[in-house]
């Protein structure tokens, strides 16, 4: 569990850390403040429920309660993951959309 959680963590670190390279976006430090609210949150979101799982496994009577909590656990960490997914796509967009301008500002200097 703690594994999943580790690399869930890293992997919304490396998702989340990449605005902050980007200048465009605002200055180093909205991009940081943007990055490491995001973070905070998908962290407390993880945190909830891995509280809720072992709560469950902790009343759990029998092996199919475990496995139905953590069928619950897993299908948590897939909504965090299509979240990150989703504000991953969202970002890409926004750049992408700012490379065409300013592609599009270049043409018509020429």
């Amino acid at each position: 569990m703690k594994k999943n959680l580790t690399i869930i963590s890293f992997g919304a670190f490396l998702f989340l850390a990449s605005p902050v390279f980007s200048q465009e976006n605002g200055g180093p430090e909205e991009n940081f403040a943007t990055m490491k609210s995001e973070i905070t949150s998908s962290l407390s979101d993880e945190k909830y429920i891995l509280d809720q799982t072992i709560s469950c496994v902790s009343s759990a009577v029998n092996q199919e309660s475990i496995r139905k909590c953590q069928d619950v656990k897993r299908a948590g960490m897939d909504k965090i993951q299509e979240k990150n997914r989703q504000r991953k796509r969202e970002h890409l967009q926004n750049e992408l959309k700012k490379l065409d301008e300013k592609d599009s500002k270049a043409a018509n200097k020429k």
